[in-house]
């Protein structure tokens, strides 16, 4: 058996070496070989990149699983709603840090959020000292992937520490002048005040410009071509009223 390997390897070796030194196109044959050799070298050492990076992520303690992303994502929605750490016993001491610490901040939004009526009346003072921002406006356009592209934020938060909030009810599109003048106590600072923690404001709102009370946030969006966008919002409607009036949702309906 031995034998039969080693003839059968000697006659694959003499027939690519005929090939090799026959082939009419030897510039061709080397340059496609550097070529091959190039991306494979190129490909190894983004692999190699990626798991030592890996590595130091895990060693560090903030690599995201996908336990981990699922545990962040409920708590930065149904959490930010009941106003708790959900599914505590089931996450490492280091997330449960993570989003107990950002959980003042979800809430204290939250409250400015749904004070609308209250805030209905009242002054707003525009603020004339300049203010320093640290946050990101994530003014969300329904079917434009927010959804996914959320998700991805929300495990960046985790690995970059910075602070992911804007979820919970009420559904806002706008904010009247004093929700304005609390969120920019939240998402600026005055000059020489301690600065805060980045923050990653995410909300179906329309665009409101902070400036007008000193305060200049950045805004960050992802638009979608017009018509796949209404075809996409016309099967999501869709879907949702088959599953309204379906006989499931009847049944629990009259419970």
């Amino acid at each position: 058996m031995k034998t039969y390997i080693t003839i059968l390897i000697g006659v694959s070796l003499m027939a690519f070496l005929v090939w090799f030194f026959a082939s009419p196109d030897i510039k061709t044959f080397h340059r496609v070989r550097k070529q091959s050799w190039n991306l494979l070298s190129h490909k190894f050492r983004g692999l190699v990149k990626t798991v030592k990076t890996d590595k130091v992520r895990k060693k560090a303690g903030n690599f995201v699983t996908k336990s981990d992303l699922v545990n962040i994502m409920g708590n930065l929605q149904r959490g930010t709603i009941q106003n708790k750490i959900y599914n505590r016993e089931n996450m490492s001491p280091r997330l449960t840090r993570f989003l107990v610490g950002g959980r003042k901040l979800r809430q204290k939004v939250l409250q400015v959020v749904k004070d609308k009526e209250s805030n209905k009346t009242g002054t707003a003072v525009a603020v004339s000292s300049p203010m320093k921002s640290r946050t990101i406006i994530y003014n969300r356009i329904y079917k434009s992937g927010s959804a996914s592209f959320l998700y991805l934020l929300g495990g960046s938060s985790y690995q970059n520490n910075f602070d992911l909030i804007g979820q919970g009810l009420p559904d806002v599109r706008y904010f009247y002048p004093v929700q304005k003048i609390k969120l920019v106590r939240t998402f600026c600072q005055k000059e020489g005040s301690k600065p805060s923690g980045k923050i990653m404001y995410s909300r179906h709102i329309y665009f409101t410009d902070f400036s007008e009370y000193g305060c200049d946030v950045k805004y960050l969006n992802m638009m979608r071509d017009p018509l796949e966008r209404f075809v996409s919002r016309f099967y999501f409607n869709r879907e949702v009223l088959d599953s309204h009036h379906s006989p499931t949702a009847k049944s629990r309906e009259r419970q």
